[in-house]
């Protein structure tokens, strides 16, 4: 988490601003903005919840968007596979019409390149 924005510092669909607020246990609060094409969403604050060391949940708590995800990792023959299930929704009259138009391919293109982020600074480390 500490490293999110770094991931991938050239991607158009990618986290361009995450900053911890406070860290509980394993609880996080941070502030976080998102670049999708180039389109920069407004800063929302969101809270995550590490259940175990292979399950993550988020809730956003305050901003544009609204919602949650759950992401489960498991082992599996080739690497680790991550199951995401999200529910995450405009509140701002501009991404909402931007998401009329074509939200599940920005979603699905985020969600991919993400991954593809974090496939990438995972074999670093």
């Amino acid at each position: 988490m500490n490293h999110w924005p770094c991931w991938d510092p050239t991607a158009m669909n990618r986290v361009i601003y995450h900053r911890i607020k406070t860290r509980e246990g394993d609880v996080i609060r941070c502030e976080e903005r998102e670049q999708i094409f180039f389109i920069k969403l407004p800063m929302h604050l969101d809270k995550y919840t590490i259940s175990t060391k292979y399950t993550i949940s988020e809730i956003i708590e305050k901003g544009n968007l609204s919602g949650d995800f759950k992401a489960v990792l498991s082992e599996c023959g080739e690497g680790t596979s991550v199951d995401i299930d999200a529910t995450i929704v405009p509140t701002n009259i501009l991404i909402k019409l931007i998401d009329k138009l074509v939200g599940d391919q920005i979603l699905r293109n985020f969600w991919e390149d993400l991954l593809d982020q974090l496939e990438e600074y995972a074999k670093k480390y």
